[in-house]
């Protein structure tokens, strides 16, 4: 299974998305291809343009409070 997770574009980077690159990982050493595009440089449009470019059967964002406007 392809599976993409998000971490929206934030203004402050507060700490590494270690949560999700681990679940990246765990997927990925039980055979899936598991993706992981940590948003901190890129804009909205350079996402979306990566969800294309991958084609994910799932995809999973992340988010926190710091970053509720970009999430919606």
């Amino acid at each position: 299974m392809k599976v993409l997770f998000l971490s929206p574009p934030q203004d402050e980077k507060v700490f590494p998305s270690l949560g999700i690159s681990y679940i990246v990982s765990l997927l990925n050493k039980n055979g899936h291809e598991a993706f992981l595009h940590d948003g901190a440089d890129s804009s909205v449009k350079e996402m979306i343009k990566y969800v294309d470019t991958i084609s994910p059967e799932i995809v999973g964002i992340t988010g926190a409070c710091e970053n509720v406007d970009t999430l919606f």
